[in-house]
C-alpha cells in the first residue's frame, strides 16, 4: 500500500458499508443481468466528454483508442464483468482485477520512439483511503465506459454513459477493497 495515499473521511460511512453489503446480496442470490466488461472509469471529465477538450479527444494511443487526458482508469478490454439490477445499480465481479499497465497516453510517435512505454495505473496514486480502513476511495466518477456483450462473437460494442448524482445528492464514487479484492460503485446514475 503507499504510504502516500490521503485519508479522507466519509460523512456517512455506515452508507457505504451498507450500500456495499446489498450489492454484495444482489450478487449472491443472482438479482442481476449480466451486461459485459468494464472498459474504463473516468474520475474527472474527458476530451471525449468536455467539448472545450475536442482537440485532445482525437488524439489516439497505439491502439487506436482515444487518449485520456485526466484521471482515469482504462482496463484495456480486461476488465471485471459488470451487471445491471433491476434498480439500475451497477455490479462489478470479483475479484476485481487490478488495470494492466496501458500505453503513455502523451506519447506521440517518432522515429526515437516508435511505440509508447507502459505505465502502470496504481489504484494508489488516484484514491485516498478512507479512515479507519483500508478501502481506497476515488470520487467522483464522471464516466463510465463498458463493452457490451453481443450475439456475435468478436463483435464487441462499447458504451460511454456520463455519470451525475443520485436522487439523494450523491455522487457515484469508486471504492476499492485491496484485501478482497473487490470494486464497488457505490452512489450516482448513469445518464
Amino acid at each position: 500500500m503507499n504510504e502516500s495515499a490521503q485519508t479522507i473521511l466519509i460523512s456517512k460511512p455506515n452508507d457505504w458499508a451498507g450500500i456495499i453489503k446489498a450489492q454484495q446480496q444482489l450478487i449472491r442470490t443472482g438479482q442481476y443481468v449480466r451486461i459485459g466488461r468494464l472498459d474504463v472509469l473516468c474520475f474527472e471529465y474527458t476530451a471525449n466528454s468536455n467539448p472545450k477538450m475536442k482537440v485532445l479527444g482525437q488524439q489516439r494511443n497505439a491502439q487506436g483508442r482515444p487518449a485520456w487526458p485526466g484521471i482515469h482508469l482504462d482496463w484495456l478490454n480486461q476488465g471485471p464483468e459488470v451487471a445491471l439490477t433491476e434498480a439500475g445499480v451497477l455490479l462489478p465481479s470479483y475479484p476485481f482485477p487490478l488495470p494492466p499497465p496501458s500505453p503513455d497516453p502523451t506519447w506521440i510517435y517518432s522515429e526515437a520512439t516508435p511505440s509508447p512505454k507502459l505505465v502502470p495505473q496504481l489504484i494508489t496514486d488516484r484514491a485516498m483511503r478512507i479512515k479507519g480502513t483500508n478501502f481506497l476511495i476515488i470520487q467522483p466518477v464522471v464516466e463510465l465506459n463498458w463493452v457490451l456483450e453481443t450475439a456475435q462473437p468478436g463483435h464487441a460494442r462499447r458504451e460511454k454513459h456520463l455519470v451525475g448524482p443520485d436522487f439523494d445528492g450523491l455522487h457515484m464514487a469508486f471504492i476499492y477493497d485491496p484485501d478482497a479484492q473487490t470494486g464497488h460503485l457505490v452512489g450516482g446514475r448513469v445518464l
